[in-house]
């Protein structure tokens, strides 16, 4: 090959060298642009999510990161445990207060009935003033778990009052604030996501619900009310006391109603020295773990697709 045809050769090879080069450069620049923006909007939406946890549910929030517009809308119908509380005399104490005052209370209040909601795994559906309204949906729990859960979150909530009044003696100088009236129910209602196009709201509704909000308007100060069918599935956990029948407007049966008064100790069985009890309750943070468990796997699932998505992308950009 003549020198001059090798020189020209080359000075294109090289041209064609320094062209590559600038391209891996720019598309080095572009997948850092990608990176830096991808980085930005996860942090973004871990942001958004635990801002939405405040506000939301936390079974709401979860179900709206793994679902679908279509499964959205999606309604059904299943057995769940309902609690209803609100504050006894409140509303009246409430006109009485200094707004800095009133905020500090409920606000105190409604965190530590949080906290324990959250301990026993309910779904936390709304704050409605001084009531809180609370379900337990979970489709792995028997009826019995489902009222064991949701009475035992009752009774740890009322046992706590006493620390509680006693915080709140100390940053307010007022005694017995908080005094409250629960109803629980069990039954199957239709649960879902309801409300306009701009304002949904993932809740449960039906007669089963009604009734559990009369049993609560129906108690008295410090007491938790259940029908009888809840009286049947806990009886061997809780003592309760008959109260006596009634006809609530809504509801078409008569309701017999009873109160929880405190939680049994079981006796050792044989040499065993296990108690019933004892079993059930670690049968049911077994099965809470188990529920925990799959929704982390859902969530590293659905990670690993994240990132070969975008993997994907940068390939597809870089031919």
């Amino acid at each position: 090959m003549p020198t001059n045809t090798k020189k020209i050769a080359l000075e294109d090879l090289e041209k064609q060298l320094k062209k590559a080069q600038k391209k891996n450069r720019s598309l080095q620049s572009r997948i850092h642009v990608i990176t830096e923006i991808s980085d930005e909007q996860n942090e973004q939406m871990h942001q958004l999510t635990e801002r939405m946890a405040r506000f939301l549910p936390k079974r709401q929030v979860e179900w709206l990161e793994g679902n679908t517009e279509e499964t959205h809308h999606a309604m059904r119908k299943q057995e769940v445990a309902i609690f209803f509380s609100d504050l006894v005399g409140f509303t009246k104490l409430a006109d009485h207060l200094e707004p800095e005052v009133l905020t500090l209370i409920l606000n105190t209040y409604l965190e530590d009935m949080a906290d324990i909601a959250m301990k026993w795994d309910g779904v936390i559906d709304k704050f409605i003033g001084d009531a809180i309204m609370i379900f337990f949906d979970h489709t792995n729990l028997s009826s019995s778990e489902k009222a064991f859960a949701c009475v035992g979150m009752a009774m740890e909530m009322k046992l706590s009052l006493k620390n509680l009044n006693a915080k709140l003696l100390q940053q307010t100088g007022l005694k017995n604030l908080i005094k409250i009236r629960v109803g629980i129910n069990l039954g199957i209602s239709t649960l879902g996501s309801f409300g306009s196009e701009f304002r949904k709201d993932y809740t449960v509704i039906g007669g089963q619900i009604n009734l559990a909000a009369r049993l609560e308007s129906r108690a008295e100060t410090n007491s938790i009310y259940i029908p009888c069918k809840i009286k049947k599935l806990i009886s061997h956990k809780y003592q309760c006391t008959f109260i006596g029948r009634e006809h609530f407007k809504g509801i078409s049966e008569e309701v017999s109603i009873y109160r929880v008064d405190k939680e049994l100790v079981t006796p050792y069985v044989g040499n065993s020295g296990l108690m019933k009890q004892g079993i059930d309750t670690i049968q049911f943070s077994i099965t809470a773990n188990k529920q925990r468990l799959s929704h982390d796997k859902m969530y590293s699932e659905r990670l690993k697709k994240s990132l070969y998505d975008m993997i994907n992308f940068i390939e597809e950009n870089s031919e």
